[in-house]
């Protein structure tokens, strides 16, 4: 058995994820890693809120599961 993280994300991450369409997850993906870089910024230079950092986090979680899923099949 492989030993892993597990990080619990709000089903409507992977809801919203699974909505998009196949060719529209790339664009989805680039423009999350863009708000995770600016809120990490913001959150370790400008006091801003780790919950903009954690919701970054946890869509980018969901949207690679999903694109996961996809190729996966």
């Amino acid at each position: 058995m492989d030993d892993y993280a597990v990080r619990k994300i709000d089903l409507a991450y992977m809801k919203r994820a699974r909505s998009l369409e196949p060719h529209m997850t790339g664009d989805h993906m680039e423009s999350v890693a863009i708000a995770l870089h600016q809120a990490i910024d913001n959150w370790r230079f400008h006091d801003g809120p780790s919950e903009d950092v954690t919701l970054c986090v946890d869509a980018m979680v969901a949207l690679w599961s999903v694109i996961e899923d996809r190729i996966s099949v």
